[in-house]
């Protein structure tokens, strides 16, 4: 689930442009009246609706780098005063990933450090859509950049940003980010000079921060709760190396096997997708843990341990040794 916050942005952000706001609402089950509330939940499908209906009725390539500029740090509710509270860029980076869910992101959200920097990672294809999918990755980088930048002034800039998609000849992304730009990249990346990530925030505060994170748990927790595809999600994560069937999933859940298939797929989703999503989920972080790729493979469940390399790559675009060689540089491999 969601939280009407991201359609109230968007209204807030396109309202230049005259479009029957009321309309595209109305299309999606919502009123003004349900706006009101920060607190009310909306369903992912409404939340891709509502965009979706925007990229058409706006007919501006650019759409998505609109929507990200209407975020605020104050957008993201509690998990924004995390932010403002934490002790450094660091700290903030690992709040954001780790509570992906409350920043409205389609994506999985992951960062690693190299020689080149700190980058910044919107990983997965949540959407088969290219043109939905290049909406949801401008609006995210162009978030992120907005927050920051409302953060530290000017100086925060990025250093290189990698797209996912082929970009648009009417947009100019290197003007807009101020770094160069490569389209085409096996997933979304914006990338940082390291010395920020020692960097103090702001308005740190040990004592807010520590609640802040107290209050995000809690609320991940209720949106996990609330969303039939999150709260499989939490079923798999219990439970890390059992991979139920759909028809034990269903009955886990306490539903029908053939009501959890429809209403998965009123979003666009099945129970193999989700299965897959965890698996790779799995698959990073024992990699970053140096695991070996035989073992990962079976631990997961596979048959051969070609058949995950081939899952893994299709998912993230890259092979699980390199994956691997990325993470942990220094270990040797096993």
């Amino acid at each position: 689930m969601d939280s009407v916050k991201v359609i109230r942005n968007a209204i807030g952000a396109v309202a230049p442009l005259g479009l029957n706001v009321g309309q595209m609402l109305r299309r999606v089950g919502l009123t003004t009246r349900d706006l009101e509330n920060d607190a009310s939940p909306i369903s992912r499908w409404q939340h891709v609706d509502f965009y979706r209906q925007l990229a058409e009725q706006s007919k501006d390539p650019g759409i998505g780098l609109r929507l990200g500029q209407g975020f605020r740090i104050e957008s993201y509710g509690v998990l924004g005063y995390a932010i403002l509270a934490a002790p450094d860029f660091r700290a903030a980076l690992d709040v954001v990933c780790k509570y992906a869910n409350l920043t409205f992101t389609l994506f999985d959200f992951d960062y690693l450090i190299d020689e080149q920097g700190v980058k910044l990672r919107l990983g997965g294809q949540p959407l088969s859509e290219a043109r939905l999918h290049q909406v949801f990755s401008d609006r995210d980088l162009a978030a992120i950049k907005q927050v920051g930048d409302s953060l530290f002034g000017p100086e925060f800039s990025p250093v290189a940003l990698k797209l996912n998609h082929r970009g648009s000849d009417n947009i100019d992304y290197q003007a807009h980010f101020g770094c160069p730009v490569e389209f085409g990249h096996d997933c979304n990346e914006i990338w940082f000079s390291p010395v920020w990530l020692d960097r103090p925030m702001p308005d740190r505060d040990q004592a807010a921060f520590a609640h802040c994170l107290t209050r995000c748990e809690a609320r991940s927790l209720a949106l996990t709760h609330n969303d039939l595809a999150a709260r499989i999600d939490a079923h798999l994560k219990r439970q890390p190396f059992l991979m139920p069937t759909s028809s034990q999933m269903a009955a886990l859940l306490g539903i029908a096997e053939r009501t959890m298939r429809r209403r998965l797929a009123q979003h666009k989703l099945s129970y193999r997708q989700l299965l897959s999503r965890h698996r790779i989920s799995q698959a990073r972080e024992m990699l970053r843990q140096g695991e070996r790729v035989d073992d990962i493979a079976d631990w997961l469940g596979y048959s051969e341990t070609a058949n995950f390399s081939n899952a893994f790559k299709r998912y993230t675009g890259e092979s699980p040794t390199h994956y691997r060689q990325r993470h942990c540089p220094a270990r040797p491999l096993r």
